[in-house]
């Protein structure tokens, strides 16, 4: 490994970019279809869950890096996403479920 292990500035400003959009994406996604005197409902465990991520994520990660090496990490970070990659795969917007034959189906 070098030295200086960071990754390229580009690197870091494409995921700054990614995560600048993405996360108030989600916040919208959130509250679709809620009145807005109730908004706030759904942005807490949205916000409670994105907090928990943030702090245990880098504890987790760095513990398994000590343990296992930096492999095992990054294979963590991805199985623990697959999960939400299924739940958006099956969903439609506003929540319900899309039938097998609409999941197949590309957009």
């Amino acid at each position: 490994m070098h030295a200086d292990a960071r990754p390229p500035l580009r690197h870091q400003a494409v995921l700054g970019a990614g995560r600048g959009i993405l996360s108030p994406a989600l916040m919208n996604l959130a509250v679709v279809g809620v009145e807005p005197s109730r908004q706030g409902t759904p942005l807490c465990p949205y916000q409670a869950t994105y907090a928990l991520g943030m702090i245990g994520g880098p504890a987790v990660a760095g513990w398994l890096v000590e343990r296992l090496g930096l492999d095992a990490a990054f294979a963590l970070a991805a199985a623990a996403s697959l999960p939400g990659l299924v739940v958006a795969g099956t969903r439609r917007p506003g929540g319900t479920a899309r039938t097998a034959a609409e999941a197949a189906t590309p957009r």
